[in-house]
């Protein structure tokens, strides 16, 4: 699994605030869409961290867990382009 560190800003995820899945109620892991790819990959690989799921933090999860019905890629470009990341 991959560090409970936020995908846009880097910061850590209290583990308190957050179930042994990484599910939390304003901050932990989302799921996105799954690609044909991704579906290939949950045949192999469980249970690491999938590559559609990400961390984020109280911040931008709010609107990271709007865009789960995006693919992580096309949610990703959306994100950073409205928190002004690059």
């Amino acid at each position: 699994m991959k560090p409970p560190r936020c995908f846009l800003c880097g910061a850590w995820i209290p583990q308190d605030k957050v179930d042994e899945y990484g599910m939390g109620d304003d901050q932990g892991i989302i799921e996105f869409k799954k690609t044909k790819k991704d579906l290939e990959w949950d045949k192999k690989h469980f249970p690491e961290q999938a590559p559609y799921a990400e961390w984020f933090c109280a911040v931008h999860y709010p609107r990271a867990k709007s865009l789960s019905k995006h693919t992580t890629r096309d949610a990703i470009d959306i994100l950073t382009a409205e928190f002004g990341l690059s």
